[in-house]
């Protein structure tokens, strides 16, 4: 894990709750994260199922309103956090640029998806002088 993603779980840590929900199915991988951050997961979600992150929610005892969905993949992760109706974020996939385009070639349709549906994939300028 980079030692900046362990950070940032450590400074936020107090202030939200943190769930991992993974459709991957091996519970060593995910679970292996899980305990190398220490959070809680769930495994073998489906999404964009809303099962696994309903049990989730359940789990934190929130109010859904009060849930934001943090993922990389548009069809499944933005998916299904639209789809229960949390709020959710879209971030880049923690991965070299130059494997991903060879080897998540979905990503690749998303990416394309998203630029015809007219989301911008711009990096945010928001707060920068000009």
């Amino acid at each position: 894990m980079p030692p900046s993603v362990t950070a940032w779980i450590e400074q936020v840590r107090p202030l939200v709750a943190i769930w991992l929900v993974s459709n991957n199915l091996s519970n060593r991988r995910i679970g292996g994260i899980a305990q190398a951050l220490d959070l809680p997961y769930l495994s073998g979600a489906r999404k964009p199922s809303r099962r696994k992150l309903m049990d989730a929610i359940a789990q934190m005892d929130l109010p859904k309103e009060s849930v934001a969905m943090v993922g990389d993949r548009l069809l499944t992760d933005t998916l299904a956090g639209n789809r229960l109706g949390v709020f959710t974020i879209l971030v880049e996939p923690m991965v070299d640029p130059a494997i991903a385009a060879q080897a998540y070639k979905l990503r690749n349709f998303e990416i394309w998806l998203m630029q015809r549906l007219g989301v911008s994939l711009e990096r945010s300028k928001q707060g920068e002088s000009e």
